[in-house]
């Protein structure tokens, strides 16, 4: 029951950068930094040995980790989805939140919480950003534990990000390669992928590491919840307030 309660809460996207933080360094020790099942160099690594290890050296504090990033992860999974399951999925997701953000106006709880303001929130931008720096890496972190992901999920997920970058260059008027096109209908090229999402600066939040883009997602506060009064903020009184209270007193 508490693991379940815990999965639940832990599909809250202000907690995404810790939890996948924490499971990459997991990750990391358990398989070794850089290793890959792409690597063909390794036999361990091809025939799935390396896995085998890692999850026989797990403790119970990691598998339950594991679990719930499992469930992160399918909670964030529509953008990874085929055509056209990505694109539904999308408008029910934005009018989930448009539909939060309309209550949160409607009670003066400002500023809205992020993704929410149907008036500032452009939809082709919205999934061009989720997928960079939210599913992507989320995806690249979980074929290291799960390697079919490689082959059977990032090049859905890498077809679905071109579609919405071409529909940006649609809404700007630029013009849409045709190589571009064509590249829809072609496999991707997952090394590339994987790679890129493994280099760039880190940062250290909760003794686990964050990569370079989702550095850059934090700076800009995209994630971030409102911030709270504190308790000296919501008990402080105007100061005639407290002159009149202290007069009263005297008298």
């Amino acid at each position: 029951r508490s693991l379940f309660r815990r999965a639940i809460l832990n599909t809250d996207m202000t907690l995404h950068f810790a939890q996948v933080a924490q499971m990459k360094a997991r990750v990391s020790s358990g398989i070794g930094r850089g290793s890959h099942p792409l690597d063909d160099d390794d036999d361990d690594l091809v025939d799935g040995r390396y896995l085998e290890k890692f999850y026989q050296t797990m403790d119970g504090r990691s598998i339950n980790m594991a679990l719930l990033f499992f469930l992160h992860a399918a909670d964030v999974s529509n953008p990874a989805k085929a055509g056209p399951l990505f694109t539904e999925w999308c408008e029910r997701s934005l009018r989930e939140l448009f539909e939060q953000g309309d209550e949160e106006r409607r009670r003066y709880l400002l500023p809205l919480s992020p993704m929410c303001d149907r008036d500032n929130i452009n939809k082709n931008d919205s999934q061009i950003g989720y997928i960079k720096f939210i599913v992507r890496p989320t995806f690249v972190l979980l074929s290291d534990m799960i390697p079919n992901v490689v082959t059977e999920i990032l090049p859905v997920l890498e077809r679905n990000l071109r579609y919405w970058e071409n529909r940006k260059k649609v809404e700007l008027g630029l013009p849409v390669d045709e190589e571009e096109e064509e590249a829809e209908e072609q496999e991707t090229d997952v090394e590339e992928v994987v790679e890129a999402e493994k280099v760039g600066p880190n940062i250290v939040v909760d003794d686990a590491t964050l990569s370079g883009d989702e550095s850059l997602l934090m700076e800009e506060h995209v994630l971030k919840k409102p911030k709270e009064k504190s308790r000296t903020e919501e008990t402080r009184k105007p100061k005639g307030d407290y002159d009149r209270n202290n007069n009263n007193n005297n008298n």
